[in-house]
């Protein structure tokens, strides 16, 4: 008893010399560090969105199977192998919250990929029905193999009017020496068309201004598109190339599971360049476009011919080219 007095009155002289303002100040302090570690950091809320995204996209593209196999370039993926080693800045400058972690990264672009795939394979299920509902009128609406625009370049050339500001051809990536040869006789006649105007020629296939030369000598190097480049150099075309330098070195992987398209029984792990995913290709449009509204701005009056792949342009997709230069026009 005599002890637990003796204790009692030293915590009472104790708390003599400490300030109410001090007590009230160290309370303020445990409980704002209580808080503070029961916060979740920004790596770990981007990790629980990876896994929830991917969850409810998987969901989402069940109950769509014609749009995955169709329309959309991948599907909803958690893993990328290696870790992106871009600066975050230079694939989303409006982010801050991923200072310079390559995880944050990473992680960040896997949500966005999964909520784009969530978000675009209803409206693209809903615009495909529409299509199959209409395909008595795009039967009749259909060019057939006879007609002169299946034989001759100079028929469709004429039927682009000639104030036209933007001309996109997309194409496949697959028989692309027939489709490069295409392209070339479309610059040919789009030269003797239109004699005086200025023609730039802007394309995928090649590394933007700003990308170190060497990455120009590997792309040239490629025969594949050699008769565009001969077309636009005899009809005096300047060439610009589109692709970042992030996109070029084209070592990173996504993982993703896709169900057997005739069932979902049975499922298939896919390798792919990320830069070929829905979220690589609105990143890369994003920088594309960059390079052609400065060129732009020098040439209001040209007509740019833009030749790149399908998912690039097709108005289907909100983030497509096609679709950004008509809300700019």
């Amino acid at each position: 008893m005599y002890k637990r007095f003796l204790t009692l009155l030293a915590g009472l002289l104790l708390l003599s010399n400490t300030s109410y303002g001090q007590l009230r100040s160290g309370s303020r302090s445990v409980r704002s560090l209580s808080r503070n570690l029961s916060k979740p950091t920004v790596s770990q809320v981007l990790s629980k969105r990876v896994t929830a995204s991917y969850k409810k996209a998987s969901q989402t593209l069940i109950k769509y199977p014609d749009v995955c196999a169709n329309a959309l370039a991948s599907g909803p993926a958690t893993v990328i192998s290696p870790r992106l080693d871009v600066l975050p800045k230079e694939l989303y400058p409006d982010v801050p919250f991923l200072g310079y972690s390559r995880k944050k990264l990473t992680n960040y672009f896997l949500t966005r990929q999964n909520r784009e795939l969530s978000h675009l394979a209803p409206q693209l299920h809903a615009m495909q029905q529409s299509w199959l509902a209409n395909i008595p009128n795009f039967q009749q609406a259909q060019v057939p193999l006879m007609h002169p625009a299946a034989e001759d370049i100079r028929w469709l050339v004429r039927q682009i009017p000639t104030d036209t500001s933007y001309l996109l051809i997309g194409e496949s990536h697959l028989g692309t020496t027939d489709m490069a040869n295409q392209v070339a006789r479309l610059l040919h006649e789009l030269r003797l068309q239109q004699p005086n105007r200025k023609i730039v020629l802007f394309t995928e296939f090649l590394p933007a201004p700003d990308v170190p030369q060497e990455w120009f000598k590997l792309c040239f190097s490629n025969d594949t598109y050699a008769p565009v480049w001969q077309a636009a150099t005899e009809n005096n075309i300047p060439i610009f190339g589109l692709e970042p330098h992030f996109a070029l070195w084209d070592m990173h992987r996504m993982y993703f599971i896709s169900a057997n398209p005739e069932g979902h029984d049975d499922y298939t792990l896919n390798e792919q360049s990320i830069w070929a995913s829905i979220e690589g290709i609105r990143l890369r449009n994003a920088s594309w476009l960059s390079t052609i509204k400065a060129l732009r701005e020098t040439l209001p009056e040209a007509l740019f011919v833009i030749y790149t792949g399908t998912f690039h342009v097709s108005s289907r997709y909100p983030f497509a080219l096609s679709t950004a230069l008509q809300k700019e026009n």
